[in-house]
């Protein structure tokens, strides 16, 4: 019980964080391009525009993929602190000598 209270206020400071950061610098998030595919499975007619995202092999979902992640990045850059905060609180609360049972 301790440890959800402990998360659900780290996840709150990580959003009071976000939002009052005051920065106004604007940061364009990509936008999928819509590839409508039509398929008939049992008479049914149904249409996908973002069925092209499925192939994840392909040079163009990757790409998409990668400006997501680095808008996620760019972001997100602002918390870098406070996760490094957090992350080391959680490993000094860690017991490292801790074992599982063998099954």
């Amino acid at each position: 019980m301790k440890k959800q209270i402990f998360f659900s206020v780290i996840i709150g400071i990580i959003g009071l964080n976000s939002c009052l950061n005051n920065k106004t610098e604007i940061i364009e998030y990509p936008i999928a391009p819509k590839k409508t595919i039509t398929q008939t499975i049992h008479g049914h007619v149904l249409s996908d525009d973002y069925y092209w995202l499925r192939n994840k092999d392909s040079i163009s979902v990757k790409k998409y993929l990668a400006q997501e992640n680095d808008y996620l990045a760019n972001f997100m850059k602002d918390t870098d602190s406070l996760k490094t905060g957090i992350y080391n609180e959680i490993v000094a609360l860690t017991n490292e000598d801790y074992k599982t049972l063998p099954y």
